[in-house]
């Protein structure tokens, strides 16, 4: 048997194969099949494959003769092959892929790379880089891999010494070829991404396989597909190749703007005369002619010669350093040629030229005629544009367009100018980019032959939104020719170029955000290929121009359509900036705009992100943002959000008097107020510590708040008249001053011991007060002090208070109308919940423990019969009285705790207790206290300050559990309800029937009503003392004080602990024959915490054992050093002593100074009241004396004309 291209058959038993085989007949125990490509028919035992082609990998030979058996090993597997007959997939898996170059060129007729397998780190980058599907990092060499990939390869790689060899050094890389241009030399499309360095590109390239090769071999292979199918349309493979050349070519030009500098030159004769013409690319006789037609008279065409008069055809190119001849024939069907004049009117800003010219007269010649050789483009009513050098044959009317493509190259260099008041850059408009694409479009008729097909933006997006039918059959467009659509999408401008050839095009999406509006591109480009009747051989996407400025998508976009063209490219970013200035200039009312990166969607995200910061709830920011958007529109947006305080500005346009948008509702503003105090800087506290340090930090220190950073709203304060008092800044406030100023406590303390220093109405407004003494020693009176503060323009409200200043009272303005709506007197509860007494029912109030407490309660619901009294009928509910009306019974709960009998916090499954804070009508608050449900514990609060309301007291009743305290409670008429704090039960009842109560629930025992504010230990008493000689002992001290438990003694004496209203007589008082010791409870827990400190550092300082001399010697210098600091801090207290001893000095001349400089200008007032007296009296004479020199300058003038007119009537008679 001759060997096959793919190997030898196998030839000995156990050898190992892996083949892909046709499964001829199968069974559970094996089956019959043919090996491939050699057609050997074989058995195979041991395996059951499914019919058709399989893959299998890992077969052995059991046996040859008679007949060859294969057998499958311990790792053998398979995989089924796709059957011939399916269609052609259109998808690639591109084995030792390197640069891609297989994928590159096959993807030029439509196939799409699935998997690109290699094992080269800089392979898996550059085809990550390209989208070259998914990449597969596999050493071929590695079975493992081919169970991924399907196939067997041979793959060889770089050693890391021959890596590390081959990095180049700086010399060796200033001298290193460009990769692009070796890529271009291999094939490779301009539009492919190098993501890495130059050593790593070049290393690839030499790896590729060039594009052009897999455009030929997948071109023929798609062409044998389509002549075996009985295809109707068959694409060769030659046309496939030339259609990829073209495009190369096209792409080179486009992305080496170095062609640009090395033109070519040739000669051209006309006439007799000579023209030199420089051309930056290669161009063909029939581009030339296009260009040169101008010249040629009515009813003539052109051929253009070579030298020898050889006519050369439209699509021969021409040689540089040539020779040409432009010759013109008459035709032979010549229409006659216009007569007469010509009328062409052209409107210049705002002015409307006039001209009547010869036919044939060139259009730059009007133009020059009235100054305007700088105009080189014009367009009429339709639309369509006309360049300076148009030929005119008949009359037009035309509109002067100053912006144009071929002088954006004269904007560099000019200060940029601006759009819009401050400054802001905005996104083109459709109709700036409609016009000046037509430009683009005129201007490249003038260079090349070829029809080119323009889209407007409107039209692009009426094709996106609705489907169009075909407007021509297929096969109608013959011959080449462009498309151009630059169209909107999400805000954003992008083009989609296409380049038809026999009935097929090849599209291309341009977009300087490559693949941002990837998915509408492609489908606008199947819109138009079947609006105009051709079938789509390609779609790739390109990026020449990156966009990295705003807004500039649109300007992007014609410059894409520029390079399309074949206009030289080259810009830069700055370039690229200034273009787009000077199309807003020119720019007017649209209906798309692009916005650049920051599209709608970028701008919706922001705006969200920014509402949720100042208090939208998180879930509504986007929907919110989205009616924000709405309102105010996406330009108005953007420019708040670029502006240096977004949220200022955002809240200047939405509180404009045509939109009056409210963006933060008052309760999304009260409750992100309220989270934003919980949090500690802004951050929200990491632990549970540091959140009870900061709760500790927030209640214990009030937040300051700048004064100079408030304004006081108008019309605020009067004085006693009613007058308008006004605000002065808190510097201004001085003797003999009027208005009222911001300040806080601290800044007016210097005002609270001092007298009126104005006889006018001078006061302060205090946005917090100090402590109560001092308001009543400086007689301030408590107010609400309305400000807003500067930078936001946000109301706030302070309780604060005024403290006149002045002779003149200072008060807040009545308001006539000021509502006086009906208010709920109010009442705080503290409603604690055991889990030890609610039993199996804790489930149900771990889950809603309000709603359990209402159900359980009947006072917490409001009855909802409206003719229920509750007092005729056995409803225990809550029924409002006649002058209250509240929609339920609990009007606002906080502080929901669950805790262990300790009070820490920890999780409602593992809690015994629940606790909460509710508020409830003050009419309510005796049933709802009689109606406690078992296992729930109801407390009053005061209104005034943290504690149990004075109103109530407790008796507690030491030693019984619930069981027997309730008994004990419901034998007493004075009984409320019951209270339990941890494992302590007691009695609540009002204070008006404390003793009474007590004494019934406690007999024997003296009852003592003492309000404890201070804890006081005494000590020594002998031991056995108990609380009854106790409370002799403080009866005869005459010291309002009652026991409250054993204290701390030692061996010798006990002690006890006392709860006093007032500090004792003595500090030692006698008693059993003792002087008994009375010292504040806090002092001795000081003393005890230091006493534990000391303990535990002796212990550690003897863990530490004996210190050694060196440490001793440190101890020493240390102590000697803190020795120094104490020296030199008595000498800096001295030192500040003196320095405010000189500071006084200075405050008491300066004081002297203010005194000086207040009479002086009390003289210089007086000064200038005489000055304008003076200058009142010297207008006055001036005025007098104007008036007599008028009245005989008139008389004398009058004078005058009697005798003139005397002498005139003399002379008539004499002449009569």
């Amino acid at each position: 048997m001759e060997e096959h291209i793919f190997g030898l058959p196998p030839r000995s038993v156990g050898d190992r194969i892996d083949v892909v085989v046709d499964v001829l007949d199968s069974t559970a125990s094996g089956c019959g099949i043919r090996l491939l490509p050699f057609g050997v028919e074989c058995s195979l035992l041991g395996l059951g494959l499914p019919l058709g082609r399989v893959s299998v990998y890992g077969l052995e030979v059991f046996e040859i003769d008679p007949c060859l058996v294969l057998v499958p090993s311990a790792d053998c597997w398979w995989r089924s092959a796709p059957d011939a007959k399916e269609p052609l997939a259109p998808f690639l898996l591109e084995l030792c892929a390197g640069f891609g170059g297989m994928s590159i060129g096959a993807s030029f007729l439509g196939a799409v790379p699935v998997v690109s397998v290699d094992f080269s780190p800089l392979s898996v980058r550059h085809l990550k880089a390209n989208s070259h599907g998914q990449v597969l990092a596999l050493d071929l060499n590695d079975p493992q891999a081919s169970r991924i990939i399907h196939v067997l390869p041979q793959w060889g790689t770089w050693s890391e010494p021959d890596e590390t060899e081959l990095q180049l050094d700086m010399d060796e890389l200033a001298l290193y070829m460009d990769p692009r241009e070796l890529a271009a030399m291999l094939g490779v499309p301009d539009s492919v991404i190098l993501p890495l360095g130059p050593r790593e590109s070049n290393c690839l390239l030499g790896l590729i396989a060039s594009p052009i090769q897999m455009v030929w071999i997948y071109g023929t292979l798609v062409e044998n597909y389509q002549m075996a199918t009985g295809s109707e349309e068959v694409l060769t493979a030659l046309a496939t190749l030339e259609n990829y050349k073209r495009e190369l070519i096209r792409q080179l030009h486009d992305g080496f703007p170095a062609f640009d500098t090395q033109p070519m030159h040739f000669q051209l004769w006309s006439n007799g005369a000579c023209l030199e013409i420089m051309c930056n690319r290669a161009s063909t006789a029939g581009s030339l002619l296009s260009a040169e037609r101008i010249q040629l008279d009515w009813g003539h065409h052109g051929q253009i010669s070579a030298e020898g008069g050889l006519p050369i055809s439209d699509d021969s190119l021409l040689q540089a350093q040539g020779s040409y001849l432009l010759e013109g024939h008459g035709k032979q069907q010549a229409r006659e040629r216009p007569t007469g004049l010509l009328a062409i009117g052209i409107a210049h800003e705002q002015e409307l030229i006039i001209e009547c010219v010869e036919p044939g007269s060139f259009l730059f010649q009007v133009l020059r005629k009235h100054n305007l050789q700088h105009i080189l483009f014009l367009r009429d009513d339709l639309g369509r544009v006309y360049g300076a050098d148009f030929r005119l044959w008949r009359s037009l009317r035309l509109l002067t367009l100053p912006w144009l493509v071929s002088g954006w190259h004269t904007l560099v260099g000019r200060g940029p100018p601006t759009h819009g008041s401050d400054g802001t850059r905005l996104g083109l408009g459709d109709p700036i980019i409609w016009t000046t694409l037509q430009s683009v479009v005129r201007q490249r008729g003038l260079m090349a032959a070829g029809p080119v097909w323009v889209f407007s933006p409107k039209q692009a997006n009426t094709l996106l939104r609705t489907s169009l039918p075909p407007v021509l059959e297929a096969g109608a467009i013959q011959g080449s020719a462009q498309v151009l659509c630059i169209f909107p999408a999400d805000e954003h401008w992008a083009l989609l170029h296409g380049i038809i050839q026999d009935g097929r095009i090849a599209w291309t999406y341009f977009d300087g955000l490559r693949d941002r509006l990837f998915e509408a591109a492609s489908q606008l480009s199947q819109q138009l290929s079947a609006l105009l009747g051709v079938s789509v051989t390609s779609f790739t996407s390109a990026s020449h121009y990156t966009q990295q400025a705003e807004y500039t998508c649109g300007t992007i976009a014609l410059l894409h359509a520029c390079l399309a063209l074949g206009f030289p490219g080259g810009f830069t970013e700055d370039n690229i900036t200034r273009i787009h200035e000077h199309l807003l200039l020119h720019d007017r009312k649209a209906d798309f705009i692009g916005y650049g990166p920051l599209g709608r969607a970028d701008t919706l995200s922001e705006l969200a992100s920014l509402l949720s910061e100042h208090g939208v709830p998180a879930e509504l920011s986007r929907d919110r943002a989205t009616l924000v958007l709405e309102k105010l529109g996406t330009s108005l947006v953007q420019s708040a959000l670029r502006s240096k305080m977004p949220w200022a500005a955002l809240k200047a346009e939405a509180s404009k008097p045509s939109f009056r948008l409210r963006l933060v509702t008052p309760l999304e503003l009260s409750q992100h107020l309220q989270d934003r105090e919980k949090t500690t800087f802004g951050a929200s506290a990491s632990s549970k510590k540091q959140r009870g340090a900061r709760e500790k930090k927030l209640a214990s220190k009030p937040i300051k708040v700048d004064p100079q950073a408030l304004e006081l709203f108008p019309d605020t304060f009067v004085d006693e008249d009613g007058n308008r008092v006004g605000a002065i800044d808190f510097q201004e406030v001085a003797a003999d001053q009027s208005g009222i100023a911001l300040c806080n406590a601290e800044g007016a303390a210097p005002f609270f011991s001092s007298s009126s220093p104005s006889s006018d109405a001078l006061a302060l407004a205090l946005i917090d007060l100090p402590e109560e003494d001092i308001t009543a020693a400086a007689k301030i009176q408590k107010c609400m002090i309305p400000a807003k503060y500067k930078a936001t323009e946000e109301p706030v409200v302070f309780f604060g208070g005024l403290l006149q200043l002045g002779d003149v009272a200072v008060k807040r303005k009545a308001s006539q109308s000021m509502p006086q709506p009906a208010v709920v007197t109010t009442t705080v509860l503290k409603i604690q919940a055991y889990r030890d007494l609610l039993g199996t029912s804790w489930e149900a109030v771990s889950r809603a423990p309000i709603r359990e407490l209402a159900d359980a309660t009947p006072a917490l619901q409001l009855c909802k019969d409206s003719k229920c009294t509750g007092k005729t009928t056995d409803c225990q509910k809550a029924h409002p009285a006649v002058d209250e009306q509240y929609d339920g019974v609990i009007l606002d709960l906080w502080s929901r705790l669950f805790t262990t009998m300790e009070g820490k916090k920890t999780e409602a499954k593992e809690a015994d207790c629940f606790s909460v804070l509710i508020r409830v009508p003050s009419s309510m608050v005796s049933q709802i206290l009689q109606q406690q449900p078992v296992g729930f514990f109801f407390e009053p609060r005061c209104q005034t300050t943290k504690g149990p309301d004075p109103r109530y007291k407790v008796i507690w009743l030491p030693g019984l559990d619930h069981l027997a305290a309730s008994h004990q409670a419901k034998t007493c008429s004075k009984t409320v309800c019951l209270m339990r704090i941890k494992q302590r039960f007691g009695v609540r009842v009002l204070a008006k029937d404390e003793e009474t109560a007590f004494k019934a629930l406690r007999p024997g025992v003296p009852f003592m009503d003492v309000e404890v504010k201070q804890i006081y230990n005494l000590m020594p008493l002998p031991h056995g003392t108990q609380k009854s000689a106790v409370s002799a002992l403080l009866k005869e001290w005459n010291w309002s004080a009652k026991p409250l438990q054993p204290g701390k003694g030692n061996a010798g004496y006990m002690a006890w602990t006392i709860g006093a209203a007032t500090p004792p007589p003595r500090a030692v008082m006698p008693g059993f024959k003792l002087d008994v010791l009375i010292t504040d409870r806090y002092d001795d827990l000081a003393k005890e915490i230091r006493q534990d400190i000391q303990q535990d550092l002796d212990s550690k300082l003897k863990q530490i054992g004996t210190a050694n001399p060196d440490t001793d010697q440190r101890i020493l210098q240390l102590e000697s050093g803190l020795t120094e600091i104490q020296a030199q801090n008595k000498q800096f207290s001295q030192w500040f002593h003196d320095v405010h001893h000189t500071c006084h000095s200075t405050q008491a001349s300066i004081s002297e100074l203010q005194q000086q400089a207040v009479h002086q200008k009390q003289e210089i007032q007086r000064l200038g009241q005489e000055v304008l007296t003076g200058q009142a009296k010297f207008q006055q004479l001036v005025q007098t004396a104007v008036h007599e020199v008028k009245s005989d300058f008139a008389k004398e003038m009058n004078g005058r004309f009697d005798t003139l007119e005397a002498m005139m009537a003399k002379k008539a008679k004499h002449e009569a």
